[in-house]
């Protein structure tokens, strides 16, 4: 049995750069040792044919909403289904990861019986295939790896959840969110702390790159940020009181530790403005908190919604 089994919903493997930066991520985790279960997820053009080039598992027949796009909680059902793991982990099929991914997943379930563990990323521009070596060796191909996502990458900020590695029985009763669009790894970092799991910033201890690619698959070459589905998801995760970031972590990993997330005053302040749905489990509450810390910004949502807009 295989530690963590790593799956992703990839793209169709059509547009040329798409095509590409799949392959790297397809032959990266398919790279990482005997203790990674690597799972594409999904039947677009060509993940089929890449799965069985790389040697990695494949799983088609995922669920579709209405829009034809690939349903989060359809796929994590399939990764759970059609693996032994007891850690599951959910990533971008643009990232590459090291093997540091799987010690800090290691690491954290020896501790912790429930828990998300999320982080940051680098973001690159990668245009050649790489070359992940030997499966059996990650060693030899992990250090050059890291040295390119150090220094040719550019940090993200708190907002992105890069990557989702949890215990397999997690998450089991998810909304119907559409993959590939905003707010659903929101929710899951609001699900951990509404469940009172550890929610574990890893950015400390994880190394990962984010491939860059345009947005030619979506409407108008724009990000999902906006598109009706995304706002759909950000409806169905609870609303914006329930959008949580890195910010909301509990934990995180330094020197190769899990701790306490240190208490700044941003802490403080962001602590209380969540605690009506952390700890009492009340949107009213958590309303009302949002009108008293930022009345500019709730008027504006108001009038908004007035207007059918928001």
């Amino acid at each position: 049995m295989t530690f963590i089994t790593i799956f992703t919903v990839p793209k169709a493997f059509k547009h040329p750069h798409i095509r590409l930066i799949q392959r790297n991520t397809v032959r990266n985790l398919a790279s990482l040792g005997p203790d990674v279960d690597p799972l594409l997820v999904g039947d677009d053009e060509g993940v089929a044919e890449v799965a069985a080039e790389f040697g990695v598992r494949h799983v088609p027949n995922i669920e579709r909403n209405a829009q034809g796009t690939p349903i989060v909680a359809s796929a994590f059902r399939l990764a759970r289904e059609n693996s032994t793991s007891p850690v599951l982990a959910c990533i971008n099929a643009d990232n590459l990861i090291l093997p540091d991914f799987v010690d800090t997943a290691r690491l954290v379930s020896q501790q912790f019986k429930n828990f998300l563990l999320v982080g940051q990323r680098y973001e690159l521009d990668i245009t050649a295939e790489l070359d992940f070596g030997s499966r059996n060796l990650p060693d030899e191909w992990s250090k050059g790896l890291r040295a390119m996502i150090l220094q040719r990458g550019k940090p993200l900020g708190p907002l992105a959840l890069e990557y989702l590695i949890f215990p397999r029985d997690q998450f089991s009763d998810m909304p119907p969110f559409a993959f590939g669009r905003s707010g659903w790894d929101n929710w899951m970092a609001f699900k951990a702390r509404w469940e009172h799991w550890p929610m574990i910033d890893a950015t400390g201890s994880i190394i990962l790159g984010h491939q860059n690619h345009d947005y030619s698959h979506l409407p108008g070459n724009k990000p999902p940020y906006k598109m009706p589905e995304s706002l759909n998801n950000i409806r169905m995760g609870g609303g914006r009181r329930a959008i949580f970031t890195l910010d909301d972590a509990t934990h995180v990993i330094v020197d190769g530790k899990v701790r306490k997330k240190p208490l700044t005053w941003r802490v403080f302040m962001r602590s209380l403005e969540t605690f009506p749905l952390t700890a009492l489990h009340s949107f009213t509450l958590a309303a009302a908190v949002f009108w008293l810390f930022h009345p500019k910004r709730a008027y504006w949502e108001w009038n908004q919604m007035r207007a059918g807009k928001f």
